[in-house]
């Protein structure tokens, strides 16, 4: 177990108690936890009762039996305490927590605050403060574990939070979903915390009514990564995915460790396009059913190679029924976002400091491939990879070929 605590305080002050708490639970060391506890010491947690953890106690023997048994219900991975404050007699402590639900297997974690009352040297109360509902669904064997929705400055983002280890996240490109990466969450999960999310207006994502831009969702991103303690991690874009994470990558170094481009563009949409895109968005906006299914088959023509749509009848029908599952009216704001509004950022692109990897398919008609060289060319750590016989969705399109070239850059 991970623990930092490294204030350095007189030992007769509450804090200095709880620093010797927080070593010795550590450590491990239920004697020398013990030695630090009142006789009638308190013990307040709150949440469901379905995690083994909840409850209140009261004495230095029920107390003994919760910390001995704690270890059967999680197994620790990181228990970091940042900051202690103390007032009076009491000690708040700030930090956070990622740990394995032994009974289910799955990994869960929060920020959490813990207060102490600390009086003559001995621990008289301890409330732990924590994502309880979380840790519920982490022990209901009938929870759909791994899909989430967090509100990001107003919007509703959904998401699939898959495996451990170093974090990556992902984002797909316009009328697609966070399926689209499936394959790679699949080959990836056994090493990484694999975090996928569905963009504004598409699948269980929400939208903001007055439209937003690519700007609005990397810092919508970026609040996400800091606040949730995610960072920095490999992000991992298509289409306007990467559009969004060359936008993050270069305004927060900070916060993006390695940085995946696939089928993308640093440009504005070329003028020549622009008339129809226009159609597009009057289609999405207003066009019946049947309309829309002819758009989105003439929209395959343009994005997938077309002996993948020969080959793959069944993958391109699906892709199809994802298209026509999002809501038409908020399509057509996400193709103001990504398309009509979507703003030149190559001068961003020296900014980027993260290494990079450059992917594209060969056959990709609606980002050519000349624009991935630019990229590349244009990113000071970025190396490219062409993909033959590929279009507009590598992910789905050449899933072993993308994921060797992920497992290789992540590796």
């Amino acid at each position: 177990m991970n623990v930092h605590a490294n204030l350095i305080l007189p030992e007769t002050t509450p804090s200095a108690v709880v620093q010797a708490y927080f070593a010795a639970f550590g450590a491990g060391d239920l004697d020398g936890v013990l030695a630090l506890l009142a006789d009638n010491v308190v013990w307040h947690v709150d949440g469901s009762v379905t995690v083994p953890t909840i409850g209140l106690l009261r004495g230095r023997e029920r107390v003994h039996r919760w910390l001995s048994e704690f270890p059967n219900g999680f197994t620790p991975r990181v228990f970091a305490i940042d900051r202690l404050f103390e007032s009076g007699d009491d000690v708040m402590a700030l930090g956070r927590f990622r740990h394995l639900a032994r009974a289910t297997g799955r990994v869960v974690g929060s920020d959490l605050a813990i207060r102490f009352t600390v009086r003559d040297g001995r621990i008289e109360r301890y409330q732990i403060m924590e994502d309880s509902l979380l840790l519920a669904r982490a022990f209901d064997p009938y929870d759909a574990w791994g899909e989430h929705e967090v509100r990001l400055n107003g919007t509703t983002y959904a998401y699939t939070d898959r495996g451990d280890g170093p974090v990556v996240l992902f984002a797909h490109g316009l009328f697609v979903d966070r399926t689209i990466f499936d394959p790679q969450v699949t080959a990836l999960e056994a090493t990484h915390r694999c975090i996928v999310l569905d963009m504004p207006g598409h699948g269980r994502s929400g939208w903001r009514k007055e439209g937003w831009t690519l700007d609005d969702v990397a810092e919508d991103l970026a609040l996400f990564i800091e606040e949730a303690s995610l960072g920095p991690v490999s992000f991992i874009g298509q289409s306007q995915g990467g559009m969004i994470g060359m936008r993050l990558a270069a305004r927060r170094p900070d916060l993006v460790s390695r940085l995946v481009l696939i089928g993308t563009s640093a440009r504005s949409e070329d003028p020549e396009r622009l008339p129809r895109w226009h159609e597009v968005r009057r289609t999405l906006a207003g066009g019946a059913l049947e309309e829309r299914e002819a758009l989105f088959a003439d929209m395959q023509s343009l994005l997938n190679d077309p002996n993948w749509l020969v080959s793959e009848p069944a993958l391109a029908a699906s892709e199809r029924a994802i298209m026509l599952a999002h809501e038409p009216v908020a399509l057509a704001l996400a193709v103001d976002a990504a398309v009509l509004s979507r703003e030149d950022v190559r001068s961003l692109l020296p900014s980027v400091r993260a290494p990079t990897l450059v992917t594209c398919g060969e056959s990709d008609r609606a980002t050519s491939p000349e624009l991935s060289r630019e990229l590349a060319s244009l990113i000071p750590t970025a190396h490219l990879a062409i993909l033959p016989g590929v279009g507009h969705h590598p992910p789905i399109e050449a899933p072993a070929a993308v994921n060797a070239l992920l497992q290789d850059f992540l590796a």
